[in-house]
């Protein structure tokens, strides 16, 4: 079984804005039609204000999911989900400094989670009402976080500046939307149903289930510099998972899970009776193991273990928005180009990497938060790579 886990004033970024042909690839997608609608409309309308946004991007997500559960033999009731959210990012200022800047007082924050719900449907007039209402809220907010930004700088010393928005170049991209239309839903119910049954005859496991979810996710995204794209991913997975008590009351659990990129890469039925067998002969092992005296010393962490605890207390530090922030620890912010790590050890970030071996990787996209196409960064001893490429990103 596979295992998976503008140096630009306003004027000059709306006028560079392109004007893109209405091409087959647009005409059958009312979101994206609905997007270019309203970011054409908040130019104009906007940028007749004061402050006048010099940058404007959307992004819609979709997502479609399908989540099966097995318990004991049966299927668990489910029907298909499906979701939009639209989020609107409205910048005011500069590239070189603007209302996403990090405050030194975050009490200032609101703690507003970005974007909004969308409706499903292909009904252009309620698509752009929808995303209308984005934009005006994210340009309001906009407007009061530049105040507060103002004022900050009126105060702050000693403070690492650099761009709030790096210069890109616009990238067009409009690949395929995800669907769900080859999943072999019946295959997988039965599935569910052979590897769940393993544990009804149990006399130890207690809320065992087996779990197969796939979804299909398109993201939307253009914006005012030129980026227009549409990208579709889709990710699989099938997990087991039961718990049992021990004599003094505690409660041992033990979970697998396999993922894939590929509807027809998850385990069969077979292969998921085994694993369910396999969990349940943990359970019974852990059941009988002796409690584990308080330990202090070294310890070796497993292969899957090592990479989140490299993970927490390197991969965090170097990452562009966490240097920028001045309540950070900004632990490297003063050793880019300088070597951090032993010579054995190297660091590469590559979120183009859809699989490893014969591993299907999460994560993994063609395109950033900005609609640029990621890059890789070189293997590397040192923080430059990582700590700048994040930061270029944003």
């Amino acid at each position: 079984m596979r295992r998976t886990m503008l140096l630009l004033t306003a004027f000059a970024v709306f006028a560079a804005m392109p004007a893109y042909a209405e091409d087959e690839a647009v005409e059958d997608d009312p979101v994206l039609v609905a997007m270019e609608a309203e970011l054409a409309r908040a130019v104009e309308a906007l940028g007749a204000l004061d402050p006048a946004p010099y940058y404007i991007a959307l992004q819609t997500v979709e997502v479609r999911g399908i989540d099966i559960s097995g318990e004991e033999g049966g299927l668990q009731g489910y029907r298909p989900t499906r979701w939009r959210m639209i989020h609107a990012d409205v910048r005011v200022g500069s590239p070189e400094l603007d209302s996403t800047h990090p405050l030194r007082d975050l009490s200032w924050e609101s703690g507003d989670a970005p974007g909004r719900e969308l409706a499903t449907g292909t009904d252009l007039v309620v698509l752009q009402r929808g995303i209308w209402r984005e934009i005006e809220a994210r340009y309001r907010g906009a407007v009061d976080r530049w105040q507060q930004v103002q004022t900050d700088q009126q105060v702050l010393v000693d403070e690492e500046m650099s761009f709030d928005l790096a210069p890109a170049e616009p990238s067009v991209a409009l690949h395929p939307m995800a669907t769900l239309e080859d999943a072999p839903v019946a295959e997988w119910e039965a599935s569910a149903r052979r590897a769940s049954a393993v544990f009804a005859d149990s006399d130890i496991v207690l809320d065992p289930y087996v779990a197969i979810t796939a979804e299909a996710e398109t993201r939307w995204f253009i914006s005012t510099d030129g980026h227009k794209l549409r990208e579709g991913s889709k990710r699989f997975r099938a997990a087991v998972s039961a718990d049992t008590l021990a004599d003094d009351g505690t409660t041992l659990a033990v979970w697998d899970a396999c993922d894939s990129a590929d509807p027809h890469g998850l385990p069969d039925g077979e292969a998921l009776e085994a694993d369910a067998r396999a969990i349940e002969a943990k359970l019974h092992l852990l059941r009988a193991a002796p409690d584990q005296e308080p330990y202090t010393g070294p310890a070796i962490l497993s292969g899957r273990a090592a990479a989140v605890f490299f993970h927490e207390i390197f991969g965090h530090r170097v990452e562009g928005h966490r240097l920028k922030q001045v309540t950070d620890a900004q632990t490297f912010l003063d050793q880019v180009g300088q070597e951090i790590l032993p010579s054995f050890l190297s660091v590469s970030d590559d979120p183009t990497l859809a699989h490893l071996a014969d591993v299907d990787l999460r994560g993994t996209t063609s395109s950033t938060t900005r609609g640029c196409p990621p890059s890789a960064s070189p293997s590397s001893a040192t923080a430059c790579s990582r700590a700048s490429s994040r930061a270029d990103r944003r």
